[in-house]
């Protein structure tokens, strides 16, 4: 009996190729304590035009709420009230090793990033890897891996303020691309149709384009929104 053949369609062809000519790579990961290795498979394929994507990614909705919520309750209060809430960092609620605050991040997903669903401690792995086999400076590469660290604040807030550590609960104030507050709102923020959600928005002295700053004060000297990583500096040792 004759088998029967199946045509093979344009986009099956084309991806059975990019298969070929792209096979899986493994990546290996020194950790220290016991000279253990990591192997991580990574599946290329995507393109870079189609990272950040805040249109349609499969994360679409999860993603789109943790903006608007960011947008709409980080304000020049909110900061204040968490400055005097982190007064002493962290360590006044208990101290860990760098290693012990990765193992935390084990199972803490990112409801900001609409490119990937895994855990901090593998993204951070995979950044300072990317950044590494790019042959950039070892600081650069140690930057890479500690970039999400200041996420552990999780362990010590609450869903009311905006920093629970489960993948599908209040975020907004842990991680996501942060502004200036007090003074007016760029529009190249994601999701600027947030931006009249904020409070601020209606205030006369947060909505100049210096606000409550003088013109060319420096960086040091302007708040950030109440996200973990910008808590990270100040409370590290």
């Amino acid at each position: 009996m004759k088998g029967r053949t199946r045509r093979i369609s344009s986009e099956e062809e084309r991806k059975q190729s990019s298969d070929e000519e792209q096979p899986n790579k493994k990546m290996r990961v020194h950790t220290d304590g016991d000279d253990e290795n990591l192997n991580l498979v990574f599946v290329p394929g995507k393109k870079e035009e189609e990272f950040r994507n805040y249109a349609n990614s499969e994360r679409q909705f999860i993603v789109c709420n943790h903006y608007c919520q960011m947008r709409r309750f980080q304000t020049v209060e909110f900061v204040k009230r968490m400055e005097q809430k982190w007064v002493g960092g962290f360590g006044s609620r208990g101290r860990m090793t760098v290693r012990e605050a990765f193992e935390a991040l084990g199972t803490y997903v990112d409801s900001s990033d609409p490119d990937s669903g895994v855990p901090n401690f593998e993204h951070s792995l995979q950044t300072a890897e990317a950044i590494r086999a790019k042959g950039l400076p070892d600081w650069f590469v140690l930057v890479g891996l500690i970039h999400d660290m200041g996420k552990v604040q999780f362990m010590w807030g609450s869903a009311e303020d905006g920093q629970s550590g489960t993948a599908t609960g209040p975020q907004w104030a842990l991680g996501g691309d942060t502004w200036i507050v007090g003074c007016a709102m760029p529009d190249s923020l994601v999701y600027p149709e947030f931006n009249k959600l904020n409070a601020d928005a209606y205030c006369l002295s947060y909505t100049s384009k210096t606000g409550i700053y003088e013109e060319g004060c420096g960086i040091m000297n302007v708040t950030f929104t109440g996200v973990a990583p910008t808590q990270l500096h100040p409370h590290a040792s």
